[in-house]
């Protein structure tokens, strides 16, 4: 009763005496600030001069975020904290962003460190905690960038998630006894950390425990420890099936991976600075997120075999990697920003489909894009060519469903079967004049293509070059081109106009079939034969003029052309039939239009004779 009385009485007094310690800091986050208060069920604070005192007993309360705290207004000016002897824990956030502050004592009895207790206390260079400490929150001395003196107490059990991150002054950390686990970040980026010693009783360390540590020299872990080992100061997991961490500053110019390592993890190697050449066992099968990245002096890499679970940004800023050697194929070959090239740079052998550029520049010298080298990509949008590319692979782009944008370059010899198939965001492409050929399903199923400019020097367009491109509204072919494959521009829904030149010569089966927007078409002089089903369910098609030199027409040639009103024919007797071209029309509808001399051999053929005979005079 005593006690409650007087603890009563301490705080009506404290209340009474309020109006003597109106702060004189304001903030427009605050109003009407008072310099005093209270931080737990017993504890009463007090600010004067840079100096937070905390008195009472019991344990702090925990605060959902800095500004959550009493005292938050006094933040950047406290320097000193004085805490009651009688004070049991700290609060989460208790301390959180007193960046001025640079002396605390912490009382005997304090068993628990809350989450982000001392979260960037920037100018705090020691911290001793004492025994009773059983417990540090998350963490809980986040960017406490000049701690470097304290110990942590030998009840702690767990290092939690981030409780050093960005201690960059600290440069030893030796666990006592007992610790059983390490958790993520928790002392990450500890920029000056040079050793950490790890106990037996240690059960779990994350992969990024230590990450991002540029001057640790090695990491020891007790022998008798049943889960990690530190075989010359790399650790690894007991039965050295996984690396996880190489330490950055370790010496020598070359590392021989154990044999029976089967995972790299994510950052093992993380700026490994004197790191030159790394060899690779057989086993090897997965390497994680940039378990090499910033290996800035790593020049050779001796795997096995290719990884069968390969991470992202592996090797990323290591730009001095120069050769690659698989040993079980005998393949070579070199990593330019993540991108696998051959070892003189001429050949892009690889684009990671896990890279998630928007845009690449494909570098100055590469003279070949190797088959399926970006096939599946689905982030690129914009591929830059240097002026020295000769080669387009086999399906290189098939598939690269968000490309919109790709200038070839002059110079540009051939593109081969399926490099730019499935492109589905393509809308537009210009070949060079150095062009010769449009390889088989080159622009296959393009579907947002809506025009291609040709070059001079093109005489041929492969099959399926350009089949269900159903954009695509307008083709004028250029004066050398002769030959336009099988199924080349099929089902081109919107194709309503399409040029050829007088040197086509050669037209596939089916080559415009499902060509539902096409209205008219003429032959050029040079084609004698029309093959099967070239122009088969053209639904708009409404007249063909043929030349003096056509020969033959092939089986189903205008099958399904229900609009088909007239087709010309200048030549000077009735053109064979192969089948029948004209299966599916409607004999009543169609005019066939012939040279006045010899329409009666029209009327009176077995084929044509069943159509509407027209004439004209050819001049």
């Amino acid at each position: 009763m005593r006690l409650t009385a007087l603890l009563l009485a301490l705080s009506v007094g404290l209340c009474a005496e309020g109006q003597k310690f109106k702060s004189k800091h304001k903030s427009k986050f605050y109003e009407n600030i008072l310099d005093f208060g209270s931080c737990g069920r017993h504890l009463f604070w007090k600010y004067e001069k840079g100096v937070l005192t905390i008195r009472g007993f019991g344990p702090m309360d925990n605060y959902a975020s800095p500004y959550d705290a009493p005292y938050a207004p006094f933040a950047r000016d406290v320097k000193q904290v004085v805490l009651s002897d009688s004070v049991t824990s700290i609060g989460a956030n208790a301390f959180a962003q007193f960046t001025s502050l640079t002396d605390i004592n912490i009382p005997r009895y304090v068993n628990r460190v809350g989450q982000r207790a001392f979260y960037s206390c920037t100018k705090l260079q020691s911290l001793p905690l004492p025994n009773f400490v059983d417990e540090i929150g998350d963490y809980s001395f986040y960017r406490c960038s000049s701690l470097s003196t304290y110990a942590i107490p030998p009840k702690v059990k767990k290092i939690p998630a981030g409780a050093f991150l960005g201690c960059s002054t600290i440069t030893d950390v030796q666990l006592g006894n007992g610790v059983t686990s390490i958790a993520s970040l928790a002392f990450a980026e500890c920029k000056s950390l040079a050793t950490v010693s790890i106990p037996a009783s240690t059960t779990f360390i994350d992969k990024s425990a230590f990450s991002d540590c540029p001057s640790l020299e090695s990491i020891n872990v007790a022998g008798s420890n049943s889960y990690y080992t530190t075989p010359d100061g790399i650790l690894f997991t007991k039965d050295k099936t996984n690396l996880m961490l190489y330490p950055s500053m370790k010496a020598g110019s070359s590392y021989s991976i154990p044999k029976g390592v089967k995972t790299i993890s994510q950052g093992a190697f993380f700026a490994a600075k004197e790191l030159n050449e790394v060899t690779f066992p057989e086993g090897v099968d997965s390497i994680g997120n940039g378990a090499f990245s910033h290996c800035q002096s790593l020049q050779k890499l001796m795997l096995y075999e290719q990884f069968e679970k390969f991470g992202t940004k592996v090797f990323s800023d290591c730009p001095n990697i120069s050769e690659i050697h698989i040993e079980s194929t005998g393949e070579a070959y070199a990593l330019v920003d993540n991108v696998q090239m051959s070892i003189d740079k001429t050949t892009i052998l690889n684009y990671p489909s896990v890279l998630k550029n928007e845009k690449y520049a494909i570098p100055d010298g590469v003279t070949t894009i190797a088959p399926k080298a970006f096939m599946g990509n689905k982030t690129l949008r914009t591929i830059v060519f240097p002026e020295t590319v000769k080669t387009i692979g086999l399906g290189a782009f098939q598939g690269c469903s968000s490309l919109e944008n790709v200038k070839l370059n002059e110079g540009l010899d051939s593109i081969g079967h399926g490099a730019f198939a499935e492109c589905r965001s393509l809308r537009s492409i210009k070949m060079p004049q150095t062009v010769k050929m449009i390889s088989h399903f080159a622009f296959f199923k393009c579907t947002q293509l809506r025009s291609v400019e040709f070059g001079e020097e093109l005489d041929r367009i492969g099959q399926y070059a350009f089949a269900s491109c159903k954009s695509l509204d307008n083709v004028k072919l250029s004066e050398n081109v002769n030959t336009i494959g099988q199924y080349s521009f099929s089902d081109c829904e919107s194709l309503s106009n399409f040029t050829p030149d007088d040197a086509l010569d050669t037209i596939g089966n089916y080559a415009f079939q499902g060509c539902k927007s096409l209205k008219s078409f003429y032959l050029p002089e040079e084609l004698t034969f029309l093959g099967m089903g070239v122009f088969e369910s053209c639904t708009s098609l409404n007249s063909v003029e043929l030349n003096l030199n056509i020969e033959a027409l092939g089986p189903r040639l205008f099958y399904g052309c229900y609009s088909l009103d007239a087709i010309v024919i200048p030549a000077t007797k009735p053109i064979e039939v192969v089948g029948q071209p004209l299966t599916g029309v409607n004999p009543k509808r169609v005019h066939i239009v012939v040279d006045s001399d010899f329409a009666d051999l029209y009327k009176n053929h077995e084929f044509w004779g069943k159509y509407q005979i027209e004439t004209f005079k050819v001049k």
